[in-house]
């Protein structure tokens, strides 16, 4: 991170969790589960193999691209070693480090604040969850697609 000039920036938080192995291997399961026949239909019908992605794949992978968004971000959200070796500004630091740095106060008996800061972590990950969570059931049941 030193040497791309991201210590203490947002970049070096994000960009080195948007690639997953995970997220590579649910898409090829995915991607398996979808008729060889759709893209010869497509093909027929004239589509480009842009348009056949845009209209016929990622209308079927959107509860897999659910699933992985809800995955992905949890993942990120929850991170606490990362940040603090990445970010040593007090302005940038997350709210599970900031979380951390309540407890390990000297007056950690204050579990209402550590409990109300809990609260605000869990926060963005349960609307996502709940914005996304029809698209996430279906990710882990499937499509029904047979290939």
């Amino acid at each position: 991170m030193i040497a791309f000039g991201w210590v203490n920036t947002y970049q070096a938080m994000i960009i080195p969790f948007t690639a997953s192995a995970t997220n590579v291997f649910l898409f090829q399961q995915h991607f398996k589960t979808i008729p060889k026949d759709y893209e010869d239909a497509a093909l027929i019908d004239g589509a480009t193999p842009i348009q056949y992605l845009l209209k016929i794949v990622l209308p079927l992978s959107r509860p897999i691209i659910g699933g992985a968004a809800i995955i992905n971000f949890t993942y990120a959200w929850n991170m606490y070693l990362w940040p603090m070796i990445v970010a040593m500004r007090d302005d940038m630091k997350t709210v599970q480090v900031a979380i951390n740095m309540i407890i390990n106060a000297e007056s950690s008996n204050n579990w209402g604040v550590i409990m109300a800061a809990t609260m605000v972590a869990l926060f963005p990950t349960l609307l996502l969850f709940f914005l996304l969570q029809d698209l996430f059931v279906k990710s882990l049941v499937g499509t029904g697609l047979k290939g």
